[in-house]
């Protein structure tokens, strides 16, 4: 009997000992999850005040366009303060809503050099946030307005940059510099492929073209924290314009001469760079190209 006893007696320490062991873990986990929300709370309340909410700042969106069907900008132009249309195909515009400006410019530099023109003009009076898009419906629909810096680079990522997952990091990893392109063709005016040929730069990669352009330089692109995909659709607060001086946006926008070429996509890689880097406003400057 008392063997049995101090069986069973050992058997409840053993089970006491083992629920109790348990509780603590499962407490210690709860506070461990309870602290890491908080924290990531912390973390997401910290992004909301640097980045005005989309639905606070409509700002301005600037859409760069050739040959584009562009009837959706009269049923968005509400949700914006202004939407300023760079037409680069001479395709006379016209649209009812009056908060809509056409400027007419010439067919260089892909959507980036109007998006260049638009800073180098509006550098001093620029509006809280600017949405930069392209004239194409595919990837204006579900576009998300929040801009691209987050102090955590997922936390505002496009709807669909899941698409571009290899390229979401793309700005911070060494592989960057050793971009290049031979070719390109137009994905959304194709046609324009066989009128406008492909431009090869001086430059083996986009580092070499890094280093010789007055302004940028090669710490950017490994610092930055922004997170903006491909595809030349994104959005920039004030503050991120402004990281960069408006000579560097000058000088990309003297560089661009073709309507096809290499150096295009050198500057599509460079936004999260100029944005959102700590060396953006400190670069070097000892450079040799269009200064």
């Amino acid at each position: 009997m008392a063997s049995l006893f101090s069986f069973r007696f050992t058997r409840f320490k053993a089970s006491s000992l083992l629920a109790a062991t348990i509780t603590f873990s499962c407490s210690c986990l709860f506070t461990f999850q309870l602290y890491y929300q908080q924290q990531m709370l912390h973390i997401l309340a910290t992004t909301a005040t640097a980045i005005p909410d989309s639905t606070e700042v409509r700002g301005v969106r600037v859409v760069a366009t050739c040959k584009e069907d562009l009837s959706w900008i009269d049923r968005e132009a509400s949700n914006y303060n202004n939407v300023i249309v760079y037409d680069k195909c001479d395709m006379n515009r016209t649209f009812s809503s009056a908060n809509v400006t056409v400027h007419t410019m010439e067919n260089i530099g892909s959507c980036d050099h109007a998006f260049l023109q638009y800073i180098v003009a509006n550098y001093e009076s620029l509006p809280d946030v600017v949405h930069f898009t392209k004239g194409v419906t595919h990837f204006t629909e579900g576009y998300n307005d929040n801009p691209s810096q987050s102090p955590h680079p997922d936390v505002r990522c496009r709807p669909w940059c899941s698409k571009y997952e290899k390229y979401k990091h793309l700005g911070r990893k060494p592989e960057i510099f050793g971009f290049s392109l031979d070719d390109y063709k137009f994905t959304n005016n194709p046609s324009n492929s066989n009128e406008f040929i492909f431009q090869k730069s001086p430059f083996a990669n986009m580092k070499g073209w890094i280093e010789a352009t007055n302004g940028l330089d090669v710490s950017m692109y490994l610092d930055t924290r922004c997170t903006i995909p491909m595809q030349g659709m994104f959005s920039a607060t004030r503050a991120q314009i402004l990281n960069t001086p408006k000579s560097t946006y000058r000088t990309l926008l003297n560089q661009q001469t073709h309507a096809n070429e290499e150096i295009d996509h050198f500057i599509e890689r460079s936004w999260g760079a100029m944005f959102c880097s700590e060396h953006a406003s400190t670069a070097t400057s000892n450079h040799t190209v269009n200064n």
